[in-house]
């Protein structure tokens, strides 16, 4: 067994990793955020793998060295996605070896999907909703709620329009409507580039629909379908938009057609426990899977464990800042906030 760093211009050696993640892993492992997160934000690349004697990939760990002058130095697996973490976490002795002999970092952040890492500490407060898709779109609609299903029959007598274009003009209007709720939520919005390159790098798996309501656009959603699950990236609707119910069109929209295309399960995505999402994603029957971040010091040659706050625990009073601000003035230094905030 050894561990091994993947040369991302080795196609060859990206195959092997992508047919690895597709059986065993998920999205967030996928080689292609590479492309994604470094064109971005420029930050370097250290995907590992580990190999056994007979060539075969046995565990993944993506990362990021998330670096800048006496502010951070840290390795992230991964910044800007919401789960990741290793593979086949028996392996990560392994990984630990590999690092302090070969990478220069002060920390390591792990946002651990579903797998435990030994009996290390980790802060937890978020939850990953993947539901079991059922056979027919009749047992579909069986699972919203009465009031949900009544938005269904805008879609049928033209209320609300769905527009599934995946064109330069509709990811603009994604974009205004989700910085809006960005704002909403308090927090800093990604530039425009790192949607597009999202775009163009998973071009044959996503999909975009943007819902509209007399004329005016109140929801937008982006999915990825990779492997037999499709992944709700971005499901956003102005708070002001609320009552058109787009949100729940466009879960119906997106699980039907996922069922359409003959995939297994769709993910919600991760959402913080207790809160509105959270409760929603619950009462729709998907099964929760713990998000379990680890955060690790290097200190004395070791990594030390310790426990610490989610972004979003430490900086609240910055939310409200953010909320105070129109959206075109948050727009001139959004991005390169972001970038530092995962």
């Amino acid at each position: 067994m050894r561990v091994k760093r993947l040369n991302p211009k080795d196609s060859a050696e990206i195959q092997r990793w992508e047919d690895f993640v597709l059986k065993n892993g998920y999205m967030w492992h996928s080689s292609r955020w590479i492309d994604i997160i470094k064109n971005s934000y420029g930050f370097e690349d250290i995907y590992l793998y580990v190999e056994d004697s007979g060539g075969n990939i046995v565990s993944v760990l993506p990362l990021f060295h998330v670096k800048a002058p006496f502010f951070k130095d840290e390795l992230v697996s991964l910044p800007h996605v919401e789960a990741a973490g290793i593979v086949n976490v028996d392996y990560f002795d392994r990984y630990e070896k590999f690092l302090i002999g070969n990478v220069k970092f002060k920390q390591l952040k792990i946002y651990q999907f579903n797998e435990k890492i030994k009996d290390y500490p980790y802060n937890n407060i978020h939850s990953v909703f993947i539901l079991d898709l059922p056979d027919s779109e009749k047992e579909l609609v069986s699972i919203f709620k009465k009031k949900e299903k009544a938005s269904f029959k805008k879609i049928f007598n033209g209320e609300l329009n769905i527009d599934t274009r995946c064109n330069e003009n509709n990811i603009h209007r994604f974009l205004s409507l989700m910085k809006l709720k960005m704002k909403e939520f308090g927090t800093p919005w990604h530039r425009d580039v790192f949607f597009y390159n999202l775009f163009n790098v998973f071009k044959e798996g996503i999909k975009l629909a943007i819902c509209s309501y007399e004329g005016i656009d109140v929801g937008a959603g982006v999915v990825l379908v990779y492997g037999d699950v499709m992944y709700e990236l971005y499901l956003t609707v102005p708070n002001k938009f609320r009552k058109t119910r787009a949100g729940s069109t466009l879960e119906y929209y997106f699980t039907k057609k996922a069922i359409d295309l003959k995939l297994e399960r769709y993910s919600f995505g991760r959402s913080p426990k207790g809160s509105g999402p959270y409760n929603h994603k619950k009462g729709f029957g998907a099964e929760e899977y713990p998000l379990n971040i680890y955060s690790f010091n290097f200190d004395e040659g070791k990594l030390k464990p310790r426990i610490k706050a989610f972004v979003g625990q430490k900086y609240g009073w910055a939310s409200k800042i953010v909320k105070m601000v129109p959206v075109p003035v948050l727009n001139l230094f959004s991005g390169s906030v972001r970038k530092w905030v995962y």
